[in-house]
């Protein structure tokens, strides 16, 4: 008998679970990196903040960062929900194509996402920034 997504047993004659394989320990690479970006950026968005308040030297390093971490987080994330959803995604009542727009653009609007880790590689290099 085919599982569900929950682990439970499917009912017989019910359709197979179209997330059955999200739950599967098995996940293809790209899906798991789109499942840890997010708590990863989140972590990072955390100690910006952090660095802000407590006013520590290495705030603005942190700021170019989380921006540069975000954009890339976000263009996976849609990247995947568009291949899982295939040609549906493209329909605007489902809302990822929305999102998937929005992420090209956070990539590209000033400064670029290149241009973040350009920044930051001479920052990390004691490197002068022009």
């Amino acid at each position: 008998m085919e599982s569900s997504a929950g682990g439970l047993p499917a009912r017989p004659g019910s359709p197979p679970d179209p997330h059955a394989d999200l739950a599967s320990p098995a996940l293809p690479e790209k899906h798991t990196r789109a499942i840890i970006a997010p708590p990863a950026v989140r972590t990072l968005r955390d100690d910006t903040l952090a660095a802000m308040a407590a006013g520590r030297p290495d705030t603005m390093l942190r700021v170019l960062e989380v921006k540069a971490s975000a954009a890339e987080a976000t263009l996976e994330v849609t990247d995947t929900a568009m291949r899982i959803c295939g040609g549906a995604a493209f329909r605007k009542e489902v809302g990822i194509e929305r999102l998937f727009r929005d992420a090209r653009a956070a990539s590209i609007m000033a400064p670029t996402s290149d241009v973040l880790y350009d920044f930051i590689g001479r920052v990390l290099c004691d490197m002068p920034l022009a």
